[in-house]
């Protein structure tokens, strides 16, 4: 399959034995479903089914994984780190996460009508990549810088921050989420 996700991860939810390593993991499939939107831009000459696979791909993805992803940011690991008396920055970053969440799922949104079109209209492919084009390279801009924010700015301080008990507690608490969404 041409434009077929491929690569393992190196950050396996299932084997993360901490809260940081959970969302690491997270960042890692985003930056492949990312890579994958790119390669539909990029796709010369497709299948109808290879598209239509890929589109489902980021559409399941982007729509239901990632606002999971979201979740566990803001109603997990926000309200935990908060519970301590951070440093500035570190609160700064985090009022910043929260705002950028809040530009980049909109910009996440309108990608995802584009792939649903893709995704019921393969051989549309050329009449949808100039759109596909834009809307790839914003939502790949907004995410990408926001992730590499978030790994250093949050998530580093993160796991010095935290106990041991409050990474145990959260970690429990992302994999309960994880397997009563799952079903």
């Amino acid at each position: 399959m041409l434009i077929k996700l491929t690569g393992t991860s190196t950050h396996s939810a299932d084997s993360a034995e901490d809260p940081i390593g959970l969302l690491l993991a997270c960042h890692e499939r985003i930056r492949q479903h990312l890579a994958l939107a790119q390669r539909v831009v990029d796709a010369v000459v497709p299948s109808a089914s290879e598209l239509s696979d890929s589109a489902s791909s980021l559409i399941r993805y982007f729509g239901r994984a990632l606002p999971l992803h979201h979740h566990d940011e803001q109603e997990l690991l926000l309200p935990a780190l908060r519970k301590h008396l951070l440093p500035s920055h570190v609160d700064d970053s985090l009022s910043v996460m929260s705002a950028e969440h809040a530009v980049i799922d909109p910009a996440i949104e309108d990608a995802i009508h584009l792939w649903r079109r893709l995704r019921d209209e393969p051989l549309q492919l050329s009449n949808l990549r100039e759109e596909l084009m834009q809307k790839t390279l914003l939502v790949s801009t907004l995410l990408l810088a926001h992730l590499e924010r978030e790994e250093r700015d949050i998530f580093d301080p993160a796991t010095k921050i935290l106990s041991e008990e409050e990474k145990r507690a959260l970690t429990q608490q992302m994999r309960q989420r994880r397997q009563s969404t799952s079903g």
